[in-house]
């Protein structure tokens, strides 16, 4: 029986990445957060925590944080089915999304969805070819990723596609490009990132130009809404979806460099084979949104 007050402050440390984080959440000490962990670790015979560089769960935390979160959703479902007219308490839901999808139309999709379920939903933001790995650790039972293969003991879904498109600021698109635009132009034309792992503008050039962006000059900026304004202000040129972008465009803020040279990004919900009916109905509720 693996002890309660061990596991939530396990999973406080990992949710808050900090000891005395986790203590102020859990109206403890961070002593006994210390001390806690050490006798579930003790109890189960496994390290559960890497501490250095950075706080992360170890091969065994992770398999802990899944059992953990499951453990919490079956809880909320039954006692929902012990007394099905007591109002519900909330309960908690980790899921990791591209910042894009986060957006434009996830909080449209699941505020509802969260209000029905009373969900309080912990959204975990990276690449969408990066939010796999979110998943594989267990710090999220769900997420939205650009990967087709699901990892070791999930599975995956189809769920639509974005559609990036290159777009610029009119003063910047007639400062750097003229007439046919070519890989010549691009070179001498700052871009937009928005991380080191953004893959979206070495795929668009490779796939148009034959060009390889690692050899431009660029911005980086983690934010979607601070990319696109970015961009907006003449900064440089980047791949947005064309959701972000459709009303810039058409007022005039905007203005897309190559018209009908776009790169598709197809979607993915993966989640972990082993599942609960919250988790279910989250997925469900996901793919009936999008038309997947």
């Amino acid at each position: 029986m693996i002890d309660n007050k061990g596991l939530s402050a396990f999973v406080a440390v990992i949710q808050q990445r900090n000891f005395e984080k986790a203590a102020q959440q859990l109206f403890i000490t961070q002593s006994a957060v210390s001390q806690r962990l050490k006798l579930l670790e003790e109890q189960l015979g496994q390290t559960l925590l890497i501490r250095t560089p950075e706080i992360a769960p170890t091969r065994a935390g992770q398999a802990l944080l899944k059992y953990a979160q499951n453990l919490q959703q079956l809880e909320h479902a039954l006692q929902h089915e012990l007394e099905p007219r007591r109002e519900q308490s909330w309960v908690q839901l980790s899921i990791g999304t591209n910042a894009d999808t986060l957006a434009t139309w996830l909080p449209r999709a699941l505020a509802p969805w969260c209000q029905q379920h009373k969900v309080l939903l912990q959204l975990h933001v990276d690449d969408q070819d990066q939010t796999h790995h979110l998943l594989h650790s267990g710090e999220v039972m769900g997420c939205i990723s650009s990967l087709d293969k699901p990892a070791n003991g999930c599975v995956s879904t189809p769920m639509g596609s974005i559609e990036y498109h290159c777009v610029a600021s009119p003063d910047f698109h007639r400062h750097y490009f003229s007439g046919d635009i070519s890989a010549e132009q691009f070179k001498k034309a700052p871009v937009v990132c928005f991380n080191p792992k953004d893959a979206l503008q070495h795929q668009y050039l490779k796939t148009y130009f034959q060009l390889d962006a690692d050899q431009l000059s660029r911005h980086q900026v983690p934010s979607s809404e601070g990319f696109l304004e970015w961009i907006r202000l003449g900064m440089g040129w980047g791949m947005a979806p064309k959701a972000q972008v459709k009303q810039l465009l058409l007022n005039g803020e905007l203005t897309e460099l190559t018209p009908g040279k776009t790169v598709t990004v197809p979607l993915y919900w993966h989640q972990w084979r082993v599942s609960s009916g919250l988790t279910d109905a989250l997925r469900t509720h996901i793919l009936a949104y999008t038309g997947g």
